[in-house]
């Protein structure tokens, strides 16, 4: 790897702890009895504000040409839109642990849309690290105390988890080509207004007769500005960063090591156990990065190099 590419799995590591922590930082909102729907509202409104004003601060601020409108428009509404509706009515159906599962399958899907949209193949060795990554995640939450017997299962929220998956997938494949013309800076700040957009009309009503009784104090603001700031500011950052240097393949491969961290901040913010079958599946769950990572082969390169030569 050249500098460029250290620096953009340097950043990508760091996006991938914080998205792991933003379950433990919601875990406490939704302890404090505060609405879903207000969580990703308030999320999207402080990243949104924080990355407009770093844009105008660095003199960065710039336009999406009209011809990749809609497909920035797409790229929001995979994410943070659809995706987040799609996994929070899951887990209303689901356990977390199964909708998590669920939706760490995201890596093996990715292949099929790389080679259906950019006739993309994917060396054996990437399913491997896949494989790899998915056993390990499921090793990880399954062995917290719950077997699958256990998991609290229902066919409209399987499906709905398969929903969130798929909104994963395909904005993973828009934002490797949206990110050849827009930095990462600017792609996630109009994803964030337009995601804030979307929950805005939706959070209104739903809470418009409880304004007054959303818990916010101390605890609950310093919860949200953690997640609005580090989990959708500079996490998806580092993540469409890595994309554009790193490839679709190892940034999705990568990003499946954020449950290790939801484990670790939950064991040392929670006190939650940490077993020693889950140090098993962050071992091969970390392994899976040193096979996924040097598994691209001439032609993938190629394809990559290619479509930076076209417009979307």
């Amino acid at each position: 790897m050249n500098k460029i590419k250290i620096r953009a799995f340097i950043g990508l590591l760091i996006g991938t702890l914080l998205w792991g922590m933003s379950y433990v930082f919601s875990k406490s909102l939704i302890e404090a009895e505060m609405n879903s729907i207000t969580i990703i509202f308030f999320r999207s409104m402080i990243a949104s504000v924080c990355l407009i004003s770093f844009m105008l601060l660095t003199g960065n601020f710039t336009k999406i040409k009209k011809e990749h409108m809609k497909t920035m428009l797409l790229l929001s509404l995979f994410q943070p839109a659809f995706y987040f509706i799609f996994e929070l009515y899951s887990l209303q159906y689901n356990s977390a642990t199964l909708t998590s599962l669920i939706i760490s399958l995201v890596p093996l899907f990715v292949p099929f849309a790389l080679f259906v949209t950019d006739r993309i193949r994917v060396m054996t060795r990437t399913y491997i690290a896949i494989a790899m990554s998915i056993a390990g995640v499921s090793i990880i939450l399954l062995s917290g105390g719950t077997d699958a017997s256990q998991l609290t299962t229902d066919p409209i929220g399987v499906v709905l988890a398969f929903c969130a998956t798929g909104c994963a997938v395909m904005y993973s494949t828009i934002a490797r080509k949206i990110t050849v013309h827009y930095n990462a800076l600017v792609v996630t700040t109009y994803q964030n207004i337009f995601g804030f957009i979307f929950f805005a009309p939706i959070f209104f009503a739903i809470e418009h007769d409880n304004l007054s009784s959303i818990p916010l104090n101390s605890s609950t603001i310093t919860s949200l500005l953690l997640l609005g700031v580090f989990c959708s500011a500079i996490a998806f950052m580092v993540y469409l960063n890595a994309v554009k240097h790193l490839g679709v393949m190892i940034s999705t491969i990568t990003n499946n090591i954020s449950p290790i961290f939801t484990v670790i901040g939950a064991y040392f913010i929670f006190g939650e156990k940490l077993f020693p079958v889950q140090i098993i599946g962050i071992v091969l769950t970390v392994s899976s990065l040193f096979v996924g990572t040097f598994s691209r082969n001439s032609e993938q390169r190629k394809k990559e190099e290619d479509l930076k030569q076209t417009s979307i």
